[in-house]
């Protein structure tokens, strides 16, 4: 439990922005973990943390691949536990622009959340991630069955108007305008509006992107005149 604590302390040293005495107070807590326990690579994700806002991108992934080399030792025996830390994982490599292993780790995370029915409310959130970071790095057809996946998964858990819904339907839109599918995209872009108007509001800067993004895929479309009523 005093572990623990510090391990706390320390990840509010590093939201306080004092990274150079959360490492210092991680160190500490590192030698006095067993080796392959899952404390130290909670341990090490926490100080990868610290070290990626300090942008020490070297010692960032250091630090993250020792976390996952003993949490892939702990992935029978805990998988709940380890789905979600890899989800954090993937998040940190994300930070320091290593995204094919933040996929990687997200896909990893999600095979085993499949397999954990208490976990069924993040498996949307995962999917989701996936889709979009696909996008992100250009792999757009194989980004859009994980975001269809992602819309199903969430309408089940979070309801059908939820703002995440939205997000993931802006997100298909987006694919949808790259594979030079407008007139889908409008479709999800319209969900994406409907979805955000109820759940953002009207004026919310994403419900106004969204609104800007159908009118975008009506213009790509030729249908002008839809275009000027939504400007």
């Amino acid at each position: 439990d005093l572990l623990h604590a510090e391990i706390d302390a320390a990840n509010i040293k590093i939201a306080l922005g004092k990274f150079d005495e959360a490492v210092s107070v991680l160190k500490n807590v590192a030698k006095q973990v067993d080796k392959d326990s899952e404390m130290r690579a909670l341990v090490f994700i926490s100080m990868a943390k610290a070290l990626a806002n300090q942008e020490k991108v070297g010692d960032t992934k250091r630090c993250l691949e020792i976390a996952c080399d003993i949490l892939e030792k702990k992935e029978f025996a805990t998988a709940d536990k380890v789905a979600e830390m890899y989800i954090e994982v993937s998040s940190l490599y994300e930070m320091v622009n290593e995204f094919e292993k933040a996929i990687s780790l997200l896909k990893r995370s999600l095979g085993m959340l499949e397999r954990i029915p208490q976990a069924q409310h993040l498996e949307g959130n995962v999917a989701a991630r996936i889709g979009w970071l696909l996008l992100l790095t250009g792999k757009v057809t194989e980004a859009v069955p994980y975001l269809e996946d992602a819309v199903e998964r969430m309408k089940d858990s979070f309801g059908p108007k939820h703002y995440g819904v939205g997000y993931v339907y802006n997100n298909l839109g987006a694919a949808y305008m790259e594979m030079d599918r407008p007139q889908s995209a409008a479709q999800m872009f319209a969900l994406a509006k409907e979805v955000m108007d109820v759940s953002l509001g009207h004026h919310h800067s994403d419900t106004i992107e969204a609104c800007q993004s159908l009118a975008k895929a009506y213009d790509a479309m030729g249908r002008y005149s839809f275009t000027n009523a939504l400007q």
